[in-house]
């Protein structure tokens, strides 16, 4: 019999397609994104461009209402790289984002 593993996060993850903007702190290069998860302190997320580990990233994205329990909102924050990783799909790469801040609009 296997023990199912661990949750050791903080906060509940959401599985969502939606689209994210981020903008890179060192040039303001801006790369297009789509997220695969979000949870309050995190999000992973797919571009064509992999920003590189640690680098500091601004974002800017939708939250939907099903998430925010309201209505759907802007959301506006700042983030770090925690790792950049291959997927098997043409060129595009996952990115996992630690989130620094952010603001609800």
């Amino acid at each position: 019999m296997t023990t199912p593993p661990i949750e050791r996060r903080a906060f509940q993850r959401f599985a969502h397609q939606l689209p994210i903007v981020i903008t890179t702190v060192e040039g303001g290069t801006q790369l297009q994104g789509v997220t695969r998860d979000i949870s309050r302190t995190g999000v992973f997320f797919y571009t064509d461009a992999p920003p590189p580990v640690q680098s500091a990233l601004g974002f800017r994205m939708i939250m939907p209402a099903e998430i925010m329990l309201d209505q759907d909102r802007r959301v506006v924050g700042k983030g770090t790289v925690l790792r950049v990783e291959a997927t098997d799909s043409s060129r595009r790469v996952g990115v996992a984002m630690r989130v620094d801040s952010d603001i609800l609009r």
